[in-house]
């Protein structure tokens, strides 16, 4: 009993420190407030080129660089800017931090080249924290 302490203490630690996080990018700013993909949906000229954080599920891995990012039935792709696309588990909670672009980003625009996609704006990943 006394060998398994140790390795409670440790883990214990680690959970309450964030030890298991994993983040790609710069860290989430605790000053911005969590902003609903919904609300970014229904008022893009408002968000365009705004600072964003968004805080839902890592959707899956797409594209040579991107991934998607959903929040409840809504759902927007996240192009990393300065960091390399972290793979996630599909339906992982994340939070996102990032820039709202109107338009497609480049793997998007090759995407709907192939005949795939349609979207009408994407967030520039600055930062990723998987919880």
């Amino acid at each position: 009993m006394k060998n398994l302490f140790p390795i409670f203490l440790i883990l214990s630690l680690m959970l309450f420190t964030g030890w298991g996080k994993k983040q790609a990018g710069e860290s989430i700013p605790s000053n911005l407030p969590v902003t609903k993909l919904k609300d970014i949906a229904q008022n893009l000229q408002a968000y365009k080129d705004q600072e964003v954080v968004l805080d839902g599920n890592y959707g899956f891995y797409c594209c040579p660089d991107d991934f998607s990012y959903k929040e409840g039935l809504e759902s927007v792709n996240i192009s990393p800017s300065g960091f390399e696309s972290p793979k996630g588990k599909l339906g992982q909670p994340v939070m996102i931090f990032g820039i709202v672009r109107m338009g497609k980003s480049d793997s998007l625009e090759r995407e709907e080249e192939a005949g795939e996609g349609h979207h009408d704006y994407y967030i520039e990943g600055k930062g990723v924290e998987f919880k």
